[in-house]
């Protein structure tokens, strides 16, 4: 059963990858088989790892090469682990293979896990990480390293909560899977839904315009300070209405003219206007 479980990359990996920094470093995974090419999704509720590593690689396939993020584990506990791939079947459309385990209270184990991955999520803590570390020196998983001069790092202990892990190979020494359920379902069922979660991610970039937004309400409110303005106009109006009662007499029309010149003065003298 070797399509199951796995790891995330972390952020300074795949920074170095879409830099293009592994571009001329990476190997032939540890992962020996020949691969299908078939993205499938792995997905776990919490993983617990000891021994950690991580570097670029390339999956072979029978008519293509696959770059991908290795990440390797010496111990590892999945809880709620989902396994799934979607394939269209000529007639029936997508079928969907999904695979269980670690759903009653005791995790799936892995020894020696090995996946090769090329989207992951979720949010990681890492104990004693080296980041930037040549490849072919990291240690974390016996037998496990990359090409020398590749970017890699390692580290002692590692925990991912809501792991969403999309990959093309995965392998393990030993691999138990308590409560073990496998279904063949006609349609789309697959572990997560992937084009969700990259709208989320995508409704999280746009959160920082939301921000210029909130920033922009600051106007809405130098707005209301103009609008109380307005409202003292509203007063000086008043001050007409007086003069209208004093249009019999020129002179005091005239004083209450002046009023409202130096009304429009004081208007134009205020904090709100000053902002603009």
């Amino acid at each position: 059963m070797a399509m199951v479980p796995t790891l995330l990359a972390s952020a300074g990996l795949c920074t170095a990858m879409a830099r293009g920094a592994l571009a001329a470093s990476f190997g032939v995974s540890p992962n020996s088989f020949t691969v299908s090419g078939e993205s499938f999704q792995i997905s776990a509720s919490t993983l617990d790892g000891q021994g950690f590593v991580q570097f670029g690689v390339l999956d072979r396939g029978a008519h293509a090469s696959y770059p991908e993020a290795l990440s390797g584990i010496r111990s590892a506990d999945l809880y709620d682990l989902c396994q799934s791939v979607v394939q269209d079947v000529p007639v029936l459309g997508p079928v969907t293979l999904r695979l269980t385990s670690g759903s009653g209270g005791t995790p799936a184990h892995a020894d020696r896990l090995v996946a090769d991955s090329h989207d992951l999520k979720g949010d990681a803590l890492f104990h004693n990480i080296n980041i930037g570390q040549d490849a072919a020196t990291v240690q974390g998983v016996p037998g496990v390293h990359g090409e020398p001069g590749g970017f890699g790092e390692q580290a002692d202990t590692v925990r991912i909560d809501n792991l969403r892990q999309q990959t093309r190979s995965v392998s393990a020494a030993t691999f138990r899977l308590p409560g073990l359920h496998l279904s063949v379902q006609v349609g789309s069922n697959p572990c997560f839904d992937a084009d969700a979660d990259q709208g989320a991610d995508q409704g999280g970039d746009d959160s920082s315009g939301a921000d210029h937004d909130g920033h922009g309400s600051s106007g809405a409110d130098h707005g209301g300070h103009h609008s109380s303005d307005e409202g003292h106009g509203g007063h000086h109006s008043s001050d007409e209405d007086h003069g209208g009662h004093h249009s019999s007499d020129e002179d005091h029309a005239g004083h209450h003219s002046s009023d409202e010149d130096d009304a429009d003065h004081g208007h134009h003298r205020t904090p709100g206007d000053r902002s603009e």
